[in-house]
């Protein structure tokens, strides 16, 4: 549902689902209220000839179709025209409009973007694709920095060190690939694996790698100087997800003969098997304090188990078909899961039971992230949106439209402000997602229980 804006003029206490569409950028005048009895309505044609004195005349009116978004945003965005010292309200009104209303589409590969990392700053993005490159974008100008050649097939995952400094890609030609981020070159090539990788994490330290692959194994890599340091052997079938303890001590590894394995990093030795999923494990997450896994599966159930004695302690049952993905709340008492029947549960880690029931996406969903004070969550889907959620209602916030397939992969900036989807269509898309200026947004769902 589009949000109301409350003019902005003095005395005006007036709403519209359209925001005063007509300024001038050079000289900053707002210069139309949407409602027609407003007395602060301007004459358009006499704002014109006022702004002619200006070192570029322009008038800027979406309803009139003079100019496209990307012309406004790029307006907006020129330091020349608008100095970053006169950036006032007038200025963020209109950039969180249009960033809102027509977020950037980033285009350059040719197939789906399957996976997707932003630096830690937010000033940098990389996209993977199933054309066999990874680029890199510069989030703030939205202009691609780099193309990384080398895989010769699908790159399956990625992930990018803390400081910003070293990308690792994952690839179904069996390498992973360590790659320089200010230079964009490669540093090593990791061979070991004998079928396709298709999963991949880092320690926090960035000093420890560990991939997993369709060879049924693990291995554990040494960053810098790109040696195998262990082989991790034990599934039966495809070893699709992992996930690596906050101190780098615990592993765990998720595959599709059904079961999870804990690891001792240290030692290279299993720990526990945990078996009870009835058909192949999709997803998993990790407690911060290393204590607590949860598994998502298609049979449809997410399980909570102990990692410190191997035992399950709940079986989630709810969904319809297969999860997806799934996340934890920042204090880890909440889980949230999405699934093939395409709804997304909320439940209490604590007790199993399930909280929320949120519906609103037409297919199912394959990604989902939380904000940083876990009060929202974003969601994408088959259904080639992305929705924002409030946790705490359940209440629909916003339908992001712009991909033309389905949205495979989002990540969020760290501040909140900056969402990136990735998608079957071969873009990503960049929304910015800071408050609408005098906006709110009417929820159209309501949880259910």
């Amino acid at each position: 549902m589009e949000p109301l804006y409350q003019c902005i003029y003095p005395d005006c206490n007036k709403v519209s689902e359209l925001p005063i569409e007509i300024f001038c950028p050079i000289c900053h005048r707002l210069c139309r209220c949407p409602h027609e009895d407003c007395r602060s309505v301007v004459d358009i044609k006499s704002l014109a000839d006022n702004c002619s004195k200006c070192h570029k005349s322009i008038i800027i009116g979406l309803q009139e179709g003079d100019y496209s978004a990307e012309e406004i945003l790029g307006w907006l965005e020129d330091p020349n025209i608008f100095p970053v010292e006169k950036r006032d309200l007038a200025w963020n009104y209109y950039s969180n409009y249009y960033h809102r209303r027509f977020p950037k589409t980033l285009k350059g590969h040719t197939d789906r973007i399957g996976c997707l990392t932003l630096s830690s700053d937010g000033s940098s993005l990389i996209t993977g694709s199933l054309d066999s490159t990874a680029r890199i974008w510069n989030v703030a100008t939205r202009k691609q920095r780099a193309v990384l050649k080398g895989h010769s097939a699908w790159i399956r995952r990625l992930t990018l060190s803390s400081d910003g400094k070293t990308l690792i890609t994952g690839s179904y030609d069996n390498t992973v690939r360590i790659w320089d981020m200010a230079t964009g070159k490669e540093r090593f090539v990791l061979k070991g694996h004998t079928d396709a990788i298709l999963c991949l994490t880092l320690s926090s330290d960035g000093k420890m790698l560990i991939t997993g692959s369709r060879d049924y194994s693990a291995i554990i890599w040494d960053v810098a100087t790109g040696k195998q340091l262990a082989l991790l052997r034990g599934h039966t079938d495809r070893i699709w997800c992992l996930t690596l303890s906050g101190d780098g001590r615990t592993l765990i590894t998720a595959s599709w003969d059904k079961t999870a394995i804990i690891w001792d990093v240290t030692t290279g030795k299993e720990r526990f098997v945990l078996k009870g999923h009835t058909n192949l494990i999709t997803c998993i997450t990790l407690s911060r304090d290393g204590k607590t896994l949860i598994t998502g599966s298609e049979d449809g159930t997410a399980r909570i188990w102990d990692v410190v004695t191997g035992q399950q302690c709940f079986v989630l049952e709810g969904h319809t078909a297969p999860i997806f993905c799934l996340t934890l709340s920042r204090d880890s008492n909440k889980l949230i899961t999405g699934s093939g029947d395409n709804t997304i549960r909320i439940w209490d880690v604590v007790t199993g039971q399930q909280c929320f029931v949120f519906e609103g996406h037409t297919a199912p969903i394959f990604c989902l992230t939380l904000s940083s004070d876990g009060k929202t969550l974003i969601t994408g889907s088959e259904d080639d949106t992305a929705r924002i959620w409030d946790v705490s209602t359940g209440q629909l916030r916003a339908i992001l439209k712009g991909h033309a397939d389905t949205i495979w992969c989002l990540t969020l900036s760290s501040d909140d402000k900056t969402l990136i989807t990735g998608s079957e269509d071969g873009t990503a898309i960049i929304w910015n997602l800071s408050p609408r200026s005098k906006g709110t947004l009417k929820s159209s769902t309501s949880p259910k229980k």
